[in-house]
């Protein structure tokens, strides 16, 4: 049996890009940031045969606890394959504080992604309590620079021990090939031989989505001799929450006076927020026929069967933004939404230059007011603002103080040291619709009392009243000018267009299904033609995919698949689905971080299964009814006879008097309801919208994942 000494990998240890080679290769893995949308690995349990092979070998592999050659290459099966198959099942025997000077971890799986595997950092800390050095860290795979796509991607090995573990930052991360069956593995040296008293996995967390890139089953060697084995915990794609939100923590001991030691110098145990909520148990609804789409979609046409992936930095920093040192942050809270005797936030985050959001506890929090003797009464619960719970309509979260005229308030950020800022994210009060008016409109901002905000100041977003989706609004820092807080960011246009935060297209009634409502695709254009850029971050839904419905989980029909490009696809990776449920009506929200003038809509109705269309619609923007129409529903003959072989999808275009659009999907008088009265006398009746009764013990299940099927099946 090779062993780790004998057996030399061919992996190259971490060197770190020079800036200029960073920026450069960041600039050129930009242009795949549209292809990988949509094309994420998925769950490939369906290739029995491939999975029964993959376990197999892993069970040769850890046959007798023989060490792991330190290859990506597959092992050779050994002796004591009856010895291993007698412990399957069985617990593995944690050993009591084992020492050594090399630690190998091999990942054998992900948590659903075929392609790629990520991790965000990992921990090792001695029985002493410090955390050990590594003096040197290799992996083989090395990272996604072996592909012949890629050249200086950022997501390299070295990122595992850099610090910057509990972040969505995926230049802060570890990224690489995944091959089902092989061993994909990251070597630790230390400086000196240690005893391991914890070590802790911080697994893939750039988002939600993409936390399936996370190591499942992983096993662990320390000098060739396996000391763990078993299931890391997949990130939650968040950045609130304790360590196991993030991954998987390994405790080798129980020692009381050493696991205080170690969370003496464990920065994630003493910085750990304790403010956690759970998603709530959804009630199993009787089983219903599936069915799905396992085509791979359009691959082969980008030459390689493996999706394009790229590590983006920080967009927010536009033109005109600044990157401003401080350490005192004043907000003076300079109007609210209406309401004259209340002023409330649900929460507030400063973000650094890195666009990461800084930790903040009470202690950094102070409401000041310029009535000093009202002080004391309009500081209490301001350190709710903090406490990380801000999507949210539990007034517990949020601080609401009295106004008294002639009073204003400010809200001070002292940090703990100068600080490089770039934004200031807010959500503001959100108890109900009706308290909404309770939220701040208007804040100046200043650093060390140098204001950065607007001459104006910024004009705030009203919350939403509801938990739909998240209404953080990202204010960017800016030398103050002399543009008004309702100037920034808007351009002149006609009086007839609409302006706003919040575009909510409200579904009201499907082409034919009960169960299901889906669209295509959704493009919006200003006052002059050019269309506005929008990105998962503008994009929202409720209810947000079938993905909510029990039983079905990892669907890619997600709303982000409405702005990722591909508009008149008829993969159905590449559209949204969601269900219709009792006493909601389906909406689809378009946000902005500042009021934005839309002087068309394009929209693609669902031509996977027509009848699951969009057919009766409102479009509202900041609660104002704006349009109400009808949207035709995609032919039959619009998918083809083949399905790589279809004529474009035409869009439905609804324009305000902006730049004209031409096409079969531009609104007109045939698409709008009339009603005709006479003497007060109804003539022609307007329809309202109508949705079919549908018995939910009946709905069908559907799902659409990647498979290893190259074929692709309509439904």
């Amino acid at each position: 049996t090779p062993s780790f000494s004998s057996c030399e990998p061919e992996v190259s240890t971490h060197q770190p890009h020079p800036p200029s080679d960073l920026d450069q290769s960041l600039a050129s893995i930009t242009k795949f940031d549209h292809i990988h949308l949509g094309q994420l690995g998925r769950d490939c349990q369906d290739d029995i045969l491939e999975t029964f092979l993959s376990e197999y070998r892993q069970r040769r592999q850890r046959a007798g606890n023989e060490p792991l050659p330190l290859s990506s290459e597959e092992a050779v099966p050994g002796e004591g394959e009856e010895e291993a198959e007698e412990e399957e099942g069985g617990l593995f025997p944690i050993p009591e504080l084992p020492s050594g000077s090399e630690l190998v971890l091999n990942v054998l799986s992900t948590w659903g992604d075929r392609y790629y595997l990520g991790l965000s950092g990992v921990e090792v800390f001695t029985g002493q309590g410090e955390r050990a050095r590594v003096e040197e860290i290799s992996a083989d795979p090395v990272d996604i620079n072996v592909l012949p796509q890629y050249s200086g991607d950022p997501r390299v090995v070295g990122n595992l021990v850099d610090g910057v573990n509990r972040t969505r930052d995926d230049t802060h991360m570890w990224l690489a090939p995944f091959t089902p069956g092989h061993n994909h593995l990251v070597r630790l040296r230390f400086s000196e031989e240690v005893t391991i008293a914890m070590i802790r996995i911080w697994n893939y967390n750039k988002s939600r989505i993409h936390s399936s890139r996370g190591a499942r089953e992983v096993e662990l060697y320390l000098d060739g001799k396996l000391i763990f084995a078993g299931e890391v915990a997949r990130a939650s794609g968040g950045l609130q929450g304790g360590a196991e939100a993030f991954g998987e923590t390994i405790l080798f001991t129980t020692d009381e006076d050493i696991l205080l030691a170690v969370a003496e110098h464990d920065d994630t145990f003493q910085g750990e927020v304790s403010c956690r909520h759970g998603d709530e148990e959804v009630e199993a609804e009787p089983q219903r026929p599936s069915t799905a789409d396992s085509g791979r979609g359009n691959r082969e046409e980008f030459g390689c069967e493996r999706p394009f992936t790229s590590a983006r930095l920080p967009t927010q920093h536009s033109a005109g933004t600044s990157r401003l040192t401080g350490q005192v942050l004043s907000v003076v809270l300079a109007a609210t939404w209406g309401d004259p005797q209340y002023l409330g936030l649900t929460g507030v985050e400063v973000v650094d230059a890195s666009g990461q959001s800084l930790p903040l506890s009470p202690q950094h929090i102070e409401v000041v007011t310029s009535d000093l003797a009202e002080a004391g009464g309009n500081c209490e619960g301001a350190d709710r603002v903090v406490d990380g719970v801000n999507v949210t309509t539990d007034d517990q979260h949020m601080w609401l103080a009295t106004l008294t005229p002639g009073t204003q308030h400010t809200l001070t950020l002292t940090l703990d040291t100068p600080t490089a800022l770039s934004a200031l994210r807010v959500w503001n009060y959100n108890k109900s619709a009706e308290n909404t008016y309770r939220g701040v409109k208007i804040i100046h901002v200043f650093l060390d009392g140098t204001e950065i905000s607007p001459g104006g100041g910024f004009l705030l977003r009203r919350a939403p009243g509801n938990v739909h989706y998240n209404f953080a609004q990202l204010l960017l820092f800016q030398l103050s000018s002399s543009e008004t807080a309702d100037q920034a960011g808007n351009q002149p246009a006609p009086d007839t267009l609409p302006r706003g935060f919040v575009y909510q297209l409200q579904l009201h009634s499907t082409w034919g299904d009960p169960y299901y409502i889906g669209l295509n695709g959704l493009e919006c254009y200003d006052a002059s033609g050019t269309l506005i850029p929008l990105t998962e971050d503008n994009i929202a839904a409720f209810p947000d995919s079938v993905n909510v419905l029990p039983g079905v989980k990892g669907d890619v029909r997600t709303p982000d698949k409405l702005v990722d490009g591909s508009c008149d696809s008829d993969d159905g990776q590449h559209m949204w689905l969601a269900p219709l449920l009792p006493g909601i009506v389906n909406s689809v929200y378009v946000v902005f971080d500042k009021p934005q003038i839309v002087g068309a809509v394009k929209l693609w109705n669902y031509p996977k299964t027509p009848s699951r269309g969009v057919k009766e619609f409102t479009l509202l923007v900041d609660d104002l009814l704006v349009h109400s129409g009808t949207m035709p529903p995609v032919p039959s003959h619009a998918r083809g006879i083949l399905p790589t072989l279809h004529p474009p999808i035409d869009p439905h275009v609804i324009s305000f008097g902006g730049q004209d659009f031409a096409g079969p999907g531009k609104l007109s008088s045939s698409s709008v309801d009339v009603q005709l009265t006479n003497d007060h006398q109804t003539l022609t009746a307007r329809q309202q919208p109508q949705r079919a009764v549908a018995s939910e013990d009946q709905r069908p299940l559907t799902s659409l994942t990647v498979s290893s099927t190259r074929q692709r099946r309509w439904w």
